[in-house]
């Protein structure tokens, strides 16, 4: 029983990243190894949409690279009442560039860009978005406290 704990505690010691690893370290793949891993990281994130759907922090997400274009539940499942939250789509990263350096952000965008304010009453409620391939979803919150968070859920 002595040598079982000994055989234990030593590779806990050795090997203290297998054993407590909070993140992957990834800066020793090779550039292969590391598409490699971008692509089956990119099939298990549009398996999930497909099916359960994926809960997103927070964040800006093009589509075409983060997730597959397609029609969406939008669902809001963490919300911030103290500022309300908001979510802003916009065609392509260009539009979306120019228009969060714009004085007047909705007057000098493109027709198809558009923002949804969310309340308390929204939580868990589907509201249904048509993403295209490059368009820009800028899902954000205006305080330091808490965080938002939705899900993606690919529309069958």
């Amino acid at each position: 029983m002595k040598k079982i704990i000994a055989v234990i505690v030593t590779f806990a010691v050795l090997f203290p990243n297998v054993c407590f690893a909070s993140s992957i370290d990834i800066s020793n793949l090779s550039d292969e190894e590391l598409i490699v891993l971008q692509k089956q990281i990119n099939q298990e994130v549009e398996t999930r949409i497909n099916n359960t759907g994926i809960k997103l922090p927070a964040g800006r997400y093009i589509v075409g690279r983060d997730f597959p274009e397609g029609k969406y539940y939008f669902i809001l499942t963490k919300f911030d009442s103290k500022w309300g939250n908001y979510v802003n789509v916009f065609p392509s990263v260009e539009s979306f560039s120019k228009a969060i350096t714009s004085d007047y952000m909705w007057r000098d965008s493109p027709k198809e860009a558009f923002q949804l304010d969310f309340s308390s009453k929204d939580i868990n409620f589907p509201y249904v978005l048509e993403l295209k391939e490059g368009y820009v979803l800028d899902a954000f919150y205006n305080s330091a406290e808490g965080e938002v968070e939705f899900i993606l859920q690919l529309v069958k």
